[in-house]
Parts: structure tokens; C-alpha cells; sequence
């Protein structure tokens, strides 16, 4: 199915099913009812990267930018989060990250229902050895005993190349 048919299970989505599903063929109804099924059984991410991410090195500071961090707990609050820069032999699938932390920032934590917007920080870069490397981009929150867990990341097109 085409970006037309993502359109009508976003307005069906969003309420106005009944003006969207008087246009809908049999075969587009059918569509977006496997939609939002298959929506339904994917995990909610309790904390997400949302929007646009990035990263911009220049000399010895790297700034992170991201669109939005989002808590989707019901109540609550985050414990304290990190975003972190990575630079990784391979690219980033999940599970275990190994690599080099080349930029960090700490977040205070975050309310349920809540996010932060429009994040922008430059903060120390730390050059990896030199190589070729991915970049991703991770979500993390503090659990205990330094122990990160990263809830969302985003990798970046192309090689991070340090000479």
C-alpha cells in the first residue's frame, strides 16, 4: 500500500474514521485493520528518540540534536537519562553496544506523559582511534551500579572516518 493508504489509517487513526471509511475499497478496509492490528502488537517504547536526530563535530566539541526525547510511561518519572554518540566497528541492531563513547550529555529525568523538545547540546568530543567507524546515536536510562540501558537509538548513513 501507497502513502495514500498510510493517509487514511492516519485519519482513521485519529478519529475521523467515518468520513475516511465511506472512500475505502473492501481491499483498503481489510489493509488498515491488518494495520492496526500489527500496530497494536509492537511494544510501546517507554522512552523514544522522536522527530529528526543528529550530530556535528567541530573541533573538540560534538553537538547532539534531536527533535524530541518522549516518555510514554503512565505517571512516573525516568531515572536520570543519557544520550550517547557512538562509534562502532559494526552497525547498531540492538542488545549490546560496543564501541566508543565519543559524546555524552546527561539529562535530568523526564515525567511520564512528557517530553523534552527541540534538545540541542555541545558538549566535550572524544576522538576515537583512528579508523572507520558507524555512528548510532542511544537513548539511555540509569538503572544501578552504573548500568546504562539504552530504551532507543538511531544509526547514522555513511562511515565516521578518524585519521
Amino acid at each position: 500500500m501507497g502513502s495514500r493508504d498510510e493517509d487514511l489509517l492516519y485519519n482513521v487513526l485519529e478519529g475521523t474514521a467515518e468520513a475516511v471509511l465511506t472512500k475505502l475499497s473492501i481491499k483498503g478496509i481489510e489493509w488498515v485493520a491488518n494495520e492496526i492490528q500489527r500496530r497494536a502488537s509492537q511494544p510501546v517504547k517507554q522512552l523514544e528518540l522522536g522527530g529528526t536526530v543528529g550530530y556535528a563535530t567541530s573541533g573538540s566539541k560534538v553537538t547532539i540534536t534531536a527533535d524530541n526525547i518522549i516518555n510514554n510511561r503512565n505517571g512516573g518519572k525516568s531515572g536520570t537519562l543519557m544520550l550517547m554518540l557512538w562509534a562502532t566497528d559494526n552497525v547498531y541492531n540492538g542488545g549490546t553496544i560496543t564501541g566508543y563513547v565519543f559524546g555524552s550529555k546527561r539529562l535530568d529525568p523526564l515525567d511520564g506523559g512528557y517530553q523534552y523538545t527541540d534538545i540541542k547540546h555541545k558538549v566535550n568530543y572524544v576522538e576515537p582511534p583512528k579508523g572507520d567507524y558507524y555512528v548510532t546515536l542511544t537513548l539511555n536510562e540509569y538503572e544501578d551500579d552504573e548500568t546504562w540501558l539504552i530504551y532507543d537509538w538511531r544509526n547514522f548513513g555513511g562511515e565516521f572516518s578518524v585519521s
